[in-house]
């Protein structure tokens, strides 16, 4: 069922409405109690309730006036397209057209038979008016609360079931769709692809399988080697907690004194250890013969980042003598 065009005129809060829908999803949207309740309302009124019924009083244009009238096109089918246009009210009426256009309609029923040829043709589960079973007002039935439950009453459809219809078209329409919908290649495929993995999991009787290669018990072992590693990890973290409080223990119980001589002692030595001293020697080579041994320069300690013709430091740390005989 397609929904082509709605007309409503004095309905509710909705003075005169005219509504194209177009092909795929369509959204009413806007500011609250600007109507969009009341269209879909308009809707479901028009298919379902007969326009002499008194549930109507609710719907009566809230300025006074005329009765409300509510007009609508739809199509069921391909070149059947139908229009239904109803006056609510005492003196109201019904109509009933058809057309393979959409252009040009022929009248098909009038009055009260245009309700009972409109629920032959939604085969929605609902019985003509009048009939055993019929009730008055807005009848419903599990199809009827799917396709236009009320924005306040959702969940309406949870209490609704097909076995609550009063006629069996509900379900004759239902199963028609379904084996439409069976002879769709991608179902097929989907459907396979489901008993496939359903049948990795029970038998034929419905019991869950428990062979070694069985689905629930690759998944229980999972979950059990898991909880083993989670214990694992859960241990170590505990471990190290405990090191950690350990040490921080027996820090505490060491005296400040002896705490600040650990750390200096500790600064001297990496301080030393980044900084390695070497002995360099100015350009003596060079001029080695007319130096005597007392007037050969002394080494100076330096550091690995000097350059090795950058001034020797002013305070020697080995004596020229030493150093010069364990040279020669």
């Amino acid at each position: 069922m397609k929904l082509h065009r709605l007309r409503v005129t004095n309905f509710a809060a909705v003075r005169e409405a005219d509504v194209a829908f177009g092909k795929g999803l369509n959204v009413l949207y806007g500011p609250n109690d600007l109507g969009k309740s009341t269209l879909v309302d308009a809707i479901r009124l028009v298919l379902l309730l007969p326009y002499t019924s008194t549930s109507i009083e609710q719907y009566i244009a809230w300025t006074g006036g005329r009765e409300p009238v509510v007009e609508l096109t739809f199509e069921t089918e391909e070149h059947r397209i139908w229009r239904v246009r109803k006056e609510f009210g005492k003196g109201g009426s019904a109509l009933l057209q058809e057309s393979k256009n959409g252009q040009e309609f022929d009248d098909v029923e009038r009055a009260r038979k245009v309700d009972g040829r409109l629920r032959e043709i939604l085969r929605w589960g609902i019985p003509e008016p009048g009939g055993t079973g019929g009730g008055k007002g807005l009848p419903t039935s599990f199809l009827a609360t799917a396709l236009l439950s009320t924005q306040s009453d959702v969940a309406a459809i949870l209490g609704e079931n097909l076995q609550n219809d009063l006629t069996a078209s509900g379900k004759e329409w239902i199963a028609a769709a379904l084996q439409a919908v069976a002879q769709d290649p991608l179902f097929v495929s989907l459907l396979r692809d489901a008993q496939a993995r359903r049948d990795e999991a029970y038998t034929d009787k419905g019991s869950k399988k428990t062979a070694k290669s069985s689905v629930f018990k690759v998944a229980a072992d999972r979950v059990k080697d898991t909880r083993e590693e989670k214990d694992r990890l859960q241990k170590v973290v505990d471990d190290s907690e405990g090191a950690e409080a350990l040490l921080r223990e027996l820090f505490q119980n060491v005296a400040p004194s002896k705490r600040s001589n650990a750390f200096s002692r500790w600064h001297a030595r990496s301080t030393t250890a980044r900084r390695k001293p070497t002995f360099c020697f100015p350009s003596w080579k060079k001029q080695r013969a007319r130096w005597s041994p007392r007037s050969r320069p002394s080494p100076k300690l330096c550091s690995l980042s000097k350059r090795r013709n950058r001034p020797p430091a002013k305070k020697p740390i080995l004596t020229s003598m030493k150093l010069w005989s364990a040279r020669s």
